[in-house]
């Protein structure tokens, strides 16, 4: 095919020259190929272009008399041109027209698709002289048509992930379309299920479907949205809970056309917000059920959790504050209970700041409620990532153990009774008021005050008006002190006073004789009135030097010195002293070998019948001390210091066995005149818990019948603690011995609890035997005494007797058997064993 240029020919030429219509028709389908947009080509047998147009020239970025005679390998990459090549051949061989969809890349790094339509060229004898080919370039149409499938893809995956469908119903038509997501919701399969409004209302739970229908009505009156929580029933009878929201759109009239809107499955979030809400639930009355105080707040210091106990401890309810007003706002205190927390020491917010508080101990004071101390622990918590998210507290009431702490340390330094300071905290004060006038002059004094007598007023009056006079006498003693002086008691009727900055002794000597003057005037207790007076001992330091227990020491050693001169005096230490107290020192060391040693002796003095015969006669047993240098010692001599060193119940046990010993030899050699022995016993004896153990286990060692045997205890030593001393008492009764009370009389409240002893004798004191002659209202006294005893089925023994006088009025009062040095001293046992026949004729 030729195209020729006719225009610049003359009218006459052109004319000759003008085309065949075959011309024509060539010519029109140049210029049909020229303006078409698509690529127009025409190639040879051997795949040469033949024909190209200008859309061609333009995609490939060549002139088109270039792109003539070149073929598919010169213009494409090599592997797309094998493809060319191949559809050529296929066209060439079959002689039919078909259609290609291919990609290659024009430009590096872009490729592009095309749709190409080839087809065979004949000649007039229908003979395939070429291909033909017509291609499109739909490169951006298919990567939209694949964005759009993309999306659609992504939609449909995103509304099965999120369990949600969507709707479109059109009102006009009342045609409802539902999504495949939806579909599935239902359980409905699309290929038969109807989706009109009444078929999908059918599927709504019954108990819901008045709230469906009145939030879709609305939505189509007011030409707005709905949203709305409700129950389906699916196909297979499984409910589930939908969360379905529209929205109406109208037309550009305004008019009303259609609702859109989705049906989310929102059963498995109902399901964990019920889970959640039943942990949150459990969790709140888990937390309000213990007894610790939990407290929490987020990253940014918000209090988010508070329980009832930490309500409790606060007396308020969680708010709002801030950590600036955390410590205003909650009364939160140190542990002294007065300074006030600042925010950096809250523990809270020191968790907050990535602390792990340990039993920090603070106080929470409101002002509405008790003040508690508590032990707080905590930290701050995050999530996987690491990221803070809060701190958390728990807070320990350990308010009542800190005030048993408290108490107990109070009373570890205090004394019980009279709540002055003990010997610990007196100690600790001396120590510091020593150590001060080590740094600057000055002295210090220390008063050892004893009551005198305070024995007697226990046994007589009992220890209740014992322990009030006590009370009494600490509250006196602390009248005559200035502040920065200290009382205390060290025990018993006790005292010692601290006296701070001392000029000289002539100070610390009038502060004890205004003491002593304060104590002489009687005391009003309850029901009586009792006067006392104290024996005072001062120790004075200067240089600070002693240790505090020794100048304790020194006036205690100045007390006893004068005590022993006489009721109500005071001594001042000297070194003289010590050398007494070591003396003192000395005798007890020496008592205690004598014990070991055997040079403890037994004398006895007989108790004789005055009102007829008496079987046996009784032998009282008293101690003798025979030491190596100062020969035979009294009783006077050794027994007050053994009982104050507390040797006196070793010593009591040795004379118990001896005297049982001694016992059981006159029961074998004095059977016309049997003789029995009597024992005296100590008061730490009696109230030692295994009296009644150590006397069986002496009778048994020497075989001494029980009868044969009586203890006497003296009044004041029972009347220490009457309900034990009657126990101990029918403990030693159920052995078969005898019992009997010593120095009966010296006690004025015994005779009220003479019928609780199940005693076999009373032993009138020494004392109103003295005056029996001389004071009609003693002899009434004794009368009085003995009627009583016999009328209980009690003997009673007169002691002390010196004269012949006290004989006859005692054998007149009806007294069964009396002892004294009217009728013998102490002996030893064979000495008194061979006096008992003159003293009984």
């Amino acid at each position: 095919m030729t195209l020729s240029d006719l225009t610049g020919m003359p009218p006459a030429q052109r004319a000759e020259n003008r085309p065949q219509p075959e011309r024509t028709a060539a010519v029109i389908a140049q210029a049909v190929i020229e303006s078409h947009p698509d690529i127009v080509f025409a190639k040879d047998l051997d795949g040469r272009h033949q024909l190209v147009n200008s859309a061609t020239a333009r995609l490939l970025g060549r002139p088109m008399h270039e792109l003539l005679g070149t073929t598919a390998r010169e213009l494409v990459d090599a592997t797309s041109a094998r493809h060319m090549e191949d559809q050529d051949r296929e066209i060439i061989a079959t002689g039919e027209t078909r259609v290609y969809e291919e990609t290659f890349a024009i430009q590096p790094g872009d490729p592009r698709t095309f749709v190409t339509t080839k087809g065979p060229i004949l000649d007039d004898d229908g003979t395939v002289v070429g291909v033909f080919g017509v291609s499109r370039d739909v490169t951006e149409s298919k990567r939209s048509a694949e964005a759009l499938q993309r999306s659609q893809d992504q939609l449909a995956h995103a509304q099965h992930i999120a369990g949600m469908g969507s709707w479109d119903w059109d009102l006009a038509s009342g045609a409802v379309t539902l999504s495949a997501e939806l579909h599935r919701l239902y359980l409905t399969d699309p290929r038969t299920f109807v989706p009109t409004y009444e078929n999908i209302f059918e599927k709504i739970h019954s108990e819901d479907q008045a709230a469906l229908a009145q939030a879709v009505t609305a939505a189509i009156e007011s030409k707005s949205g709905f949203s709305v929580e409700h129950r389906i029933i699916r196909s297979d009878g499984v409910e589930r809970v939908l969360l379905s929201a529209g929205e109406a759109q109208c037309d550009e009239n305004g008019a009303l056309i259609r609702l859109v809107g989705t049906a989310q499955d929102i059963t498995d979030r109902k399901q964990a917000e019920q889970e959640l809400i039943q942990d949150r639930e459990f969790l709140s009355a888990l937390l309000d059920s213990l007894k610790e105080g939990i407290v929490a707040c987020d990253a940014e210091g918000r209090l988010t959790l508070f329980n009832q106990a930490a309500r409790d401890f606060h007396g308020v309810a969680s708010s709002p504050a801030g950590p600036d007003q955390w410590a205003h706002s909650y009364s939160l205190y140190r542990s002294d209970g007065q300074t006030p927390l600042q925010k950096a020491d809250i523990p809270l917010f020191r968790a907050l700041n990535g602390e792990t508080v340990r039993d920090a101990e603070i106080v929470i004071a409101p002002t509405r409620s008790d003040r508690r101390t508590t032990l707080v622990n905590g930290q701050a918590f995050y999530d996987g990532d690491g990221t803070k998210l809060g701190a958390v507290v728990a807070m320990h009431d350990v308010t009542e153990r800190r005030a048993l702490e408290d108490r107990l340390t109070y009373q570890a330094i205090h004394d019980a009774l009279t709540g002055l300071p003990n010997r610990a905290l007196f100690a600790d004060r001396l120590g510091h008021a020593l150590r001060r006038i080590q740094r600057r002059e000055g002295a210090v004094a220390v008063l050892f005050v004893d009551l005198d007598g305070f024995k007697v007023v226990n046994d007589s009056l009992g220890h209740p008006v014992g322990d009030q006079l006590l009370i009494a006498v600490a509250a006196r003693i602390g009248g005559c002190l200035r502040p920065i002086d200290t009382v205390a008691r060290l025990g018993g009727d006790e005292f010692a006073v601290l006296v701070e900055d001392v000029a000289d002794a002539r100070q610390a000597i009038q502060l004890t004789e205004r003491i002593s003057t304060a104590l002489r005037e009687p005391f009003a207790l309850p029901d009586r009135s009792v006067q006392v007076t104290v024996s005072t001992g001062i120790a004075i330091s200067t240089t600070g030097s002693e240790h505090p227990d020794d100048l304790v020491r020194k006036a205690d050693v100045a007390m006893y010195k004068a005590k022993r001169t006489g009721h109500g005096r005071y001594k001042l230490f000297d070194d003289d002293m010590d050398e007494e107290a070591r003396s003192r020192l000395v005798v007890q060391n020496d008592l205690s070998q004598a014990i070991e040693q055997g040079q403890l002796r037994l004398h006895y003095q007989p108790k004789i019948p005055l009102t007829g015969p008496s079987e046996p006669i009784w032998m009282e047993a008293l101690v003798r001390w025979q030491h190596p240098q100062r020969g035979l010692l009294q009783p006077a001599d050794f027994l007050a210091l053994a009982e104050e060193s507390g040797l006196i119940v070793e010593l009591g046990r040795w004379v118990l066995h001896e005297a049982c010993r001694q016992g059981q030899r006159w029961q074998q050699t004095h059977s016309r005149q049997p003789m029995a022995v009597c024992v005296n016993l100590s008061a730490r004896q009696f109230h030692g818990g295994q009296l009644a153990s150590e006397v069986e286990h002496a009778l048994r060692t020497a075989d001494l019948p029980p009868e044969a045997l009586m203890l006497e205890i003296t009044e004041s030593a029972m009347m220490q603690d009457v309900e034990s001393a009657a126990l101990t008492l029918r403990a030693l009764k159920s052995l078969g011995l005898q019992v009997a009370i010593d120095d009966f009389g010296t006690g004025y409240s015994s005779l009220s609890y003479l019928h609780h002893f199940p005693v076999d004798c009373l032993k009138i004191d020494r004392s109103f035997i003295a005056n029996l002659e001389s004071a009609r209202h003693t002899r009434a006294l004794v009368q009085g005494i003995i009627s009583l005893a016999h009328a209980l089925g009690i003997t009673v023994a007169a002691e002390g007797v010196e004269t012949a006088a006290q004989v006859a009025r005692l054998r007149a009062m009806g007294c069964d058997s009396a002892q004294g040095y009217h009728f013998a001293r102490p002996l030893p046992a064979d000495e008194a064993a061979a006096l008992v026949p003159e003293l009984m004729s």
